[in-house]
């Protein structure tokens, strides 16, 4: 098991909250693809995806690896909410090290709540650091997969 996990990102993903392929092309389209799982109804998406917008603007979320990791805090939003997708085909993402990102995570939470979403960064950046979970979930095939993998990675 992964010591030091909170918030097992599992758990906080859904079916219904991953994209498994995404035929998103290009940032702009991974981010509204992402906002729109994490909050599919209601007049907040538009708000909420502009602030990742602001967000994936200041600085990228590309963390290497075919690896992004959006995110905000936000008055859209009332709870910590996660999304995440596989790309069938790499997006340019202005990654350091130049490699275009497979897998994209979405982290948002309320503007007043900076504990959890620090936290689920952390319990996400975790899972991140093994190499064959990176490549289970760029393998996976359905959203049941990937959320599977995701498990099985936390349970250790």
């Amino acid at each position: 098991m992964l010591t030091g996990i909170l918030l097992p990102v599992a758990d906080l993903l859904t079916i219904e909250r991953i994209t498994v392929p995404s035929s998103a092309s290009n940032k702009d389209a991974v981010l509204a693809e992402l906002v729109a799982l994490a909050l599919p109804e209601g007049p907040e998406r538009d708000g909420l995806l502009a602030e990742v917008r602001k967000r994936e603007a200041r600085f990228t979320t590309a963390l290497g690896d075919g690896i992004a990791l959006p995110h905000a805090r936000s008055e859209f939003v009332t709870a910590l909410h996660l999304s995440a997708t596989r790309l069938a085909s790499p997006v340019a993402f202005d990654a350091v090290d130049g490699t275009p990102v497979e897998l994209a995570f979405l982290v948002v939470s309320p503007s007043n709540a900076p504990g959890a979403h620090l936290e689920s960064l952390r319990a996400l950046s975790q899972l991140f650091q093994n190499p064959r979970v990176i490549a289970d979930l760029k393998l996976a095939a359905t959203p049941e997969e990937f959320l599977r993998t995701l498990r099985l990675a936390e349970a250790g």
